[in-house]
């Protein structure tokens, strides 16, 4: 079946096929004569596609849905669901809270109203307490480990301790990481954001597969390589200058033992590679000297 015949009998576009297409979602066959000719299969991985959108699902969490099958794929769109039904159930809240303020009848104190209603998540909890670039930065570099709310007295003094903080310091954050950042604002949900958080489920992935101490003595090695350069020495001044300051104002000391309290998702994936790195480091002889330059050390 050609693509236009495909387009009216589900009801969409060719561009939006091609955007699917691009994406990995489906696979066509293409013909000598550069027409794609699209199978049965074809049509009803399609269908499953755009109702997956319908659903609200966005395009990296149908390619998780399309990587797995059997109970694993159930149990992936079992998780889809239940995040929903907690974002639909939250929503329900909102409006009731809203409605009883529209009201204004005094029955409820403004302080029953907080109580009443929380944020979505961590995530936005952050954001709101941290208003602005600080709260943006933190939320895009660790919003895969901020999902959910805060159950334990240990997780609300852990976020506390991280509020305290953020609210206490001052830095100055390099003109490039602003850029990037206002880059991935204009971007929107499609842009850097999206490869952030791929990029950080893929390190998750890595770390816990068989293969992931391969995979980080490579680039350990790679990273020792390109630092011999004066280019890259350059490049990476910025983003080492920022590891700099972080770590003076007690980041390393204060942040992360703080996080992996909040977060026991995160604490799991900063344990598993700091053991890696330990690992590979002591059997490269590798370091990071003052300047966050990966050295070796010397043989005696």
């Amino acid at each position: 079946m050609k693509i236009q015949e495909v387009c009216q009998q589900l009801n969409t576009t060719k561009k939006a096929i091609y955007y699917y297409e691009k994406q990995g979602l489906i696979k066509v066959t293409k013909q000598e004569n550069g027409y794609r000719e699209f199978t049965e299969d074809d049509i009803k991985k399609l269908q499953e596609i755009i109702l997956l959108r319908k659903l609200g699902l966005e395009v990296n969490e149908i390619k998780r849905v399309f990587n797995s099958d059997g109970k694993d794929r159930e149990a992936k769109l079992r998780y889809i669901f239940t995040k929903k039904q907690k974002e639909l159930s939250f929503h329900q809240q909102q409006l009731e809270c809203f409605q009883l303020l529209l009201e204004d009848s005094g029955s409820l104190s403004m302080q029953q109203l907080h109580q009443m209603i929380d944020y979505t998540s961590i995530a936005e909890a952050i954001k709101e307490q941290l208003p602005g670039f600080l709260g943006e930065m933190l939320v895009q570099y660790f919003e895969p480990y901020l999902q959910g709310k805060i159950e334990t007295p240990i997780q609300e003094k852990a976020y506390h301790d991280i509020i305290h903080f953020w609210d206490n310091v001052t830095i100055k954050i390099p003109l490039s990481v602003r850029m990037l950042m206002f880059i991935n604002k204009m971007m929107r949900n499609e842009g850097i954001l999206n490869i952030i958080k791929q990029v950080q489920m893929d390190n998750k992935e890595k770390l816990e597969s068989e293969e992931a101490y391969e995979y980080y003595k490579q680039a350990a090695i790679s990273s020792y390589e390109m630092s011999k350069k004066l280019s890259w020495r350059i490049m990476s001044y910025p983003n080492r200058k920022m590891k700099i300051v972080f770590q003076n104002i007690g980041y390393n000391d204060i942040f992360i033992p703080a996080l992996r309290k909040l977060s026991p998702a995160y604490d799991q994936y900063y344990t598993t590679q700091f053991q890696l790195n330990q690992r590979i480091c002591q059997e490269l002889g590798l370091y990071y000297d003052a300047k966050m330059i990966i050295r070796k050390k010397r043989t005696q």
